[in-house]
């Protein structure tokens, strides 16, 4: 398997706005209703990520840690807790509770948007880095792997049941000279400041590029 390496002519910021439809042409499977995850931010523009592990899990990852909150009783929409965080969501509307203290002006952000079209387009694993900026996407069928500002992407073809080694642990393919490797986060974006679960290192030839990243699907 080799990677074909094509030319994109558009900056960062559009490809990190349209990826999901740029890529859309890379396979996976469509999905409907909401997605199993969370991106918001809260006063001071503080960020957060909450991943939704069935209907009574939810893991908050802040900048400083991940917390696992079960769902308890509510009497409109879902209603999460564990230790001093609570998380509820109806909707568009999100409350966050840390330490006792309820933040304000919490809503999904532009994150969640973004995510939200990967999501719906069957990509199952995302993730970013800065300085350079570089950003990896996992769909059922390929890599693909966006560099140089947006101007170059490369896109490694995988077989159905390509192995990854472990739960998020990471992948590799020693031909292509591609490696992808995952240790848990938090992970803190170094320009927006939002977290993610894991922290991700890709090799790619002479190569090696730093983010964070996290699981859209059930693969990873």
């Amino acid at each position: 398997m080799k990677w074909k390496r094509g030319r994109m002519t558009v900056a960062a910021a559009v490809v990190t706005a349209g990826f999901a439809a740029a890529l859309a042409g890379c396979g996976g499977d469509a999905r409907r209703g909401s997605p199993p995850f969370l991106a918001f931010a809260c006063e001071q523009e503080q960020r957060f990520f909450a991943a939704f592990a069935g209907p009574d899990t939810a893991h908050l990852v802040t900048g400083d840690g991940i917390h696992t909150l079960v769902r308890i009783e509510a009497a409109s929409g879902a209603r999460y807790a564990g230790g001093a965080d609570t998380l509820w969501t109806k909707g568009q509307e999100v409350l966050l509770i840390r330490g006792g203290r309820a933040l304000r002006g919490c809503a999904p952000s532009g994150r969640q948007r973004v995510l939200a079209d990967l999501w719906r387009d069957g990509a199952l694993f995302t993730a970013a880095g800065n300085e350079p900026y570089w950003a990896l996407t996992a769909w059922p069928d390929s890599l693909v792997l966006v560099l140089d500002l947006g101007a170059t992407r490369l896109r490694h073809a995988l077989a159905p049941d390509t192995p990854w080694t472990g739960a998020g642990t990471g992948w590799s393919d020693a031909a292509a000279g591609i490696a992808v490797s995952t240790e848990p986060g938090p992970c803190l974006d170094t320009m927006s400041g939002a977290p993610s679960p894991w922290q991700v290192t890709v090799r790619w030839q002479e190569r090696e590029f730093r983010g964070c990243g996290l699981a859209l699907g059930p693969r990873f």
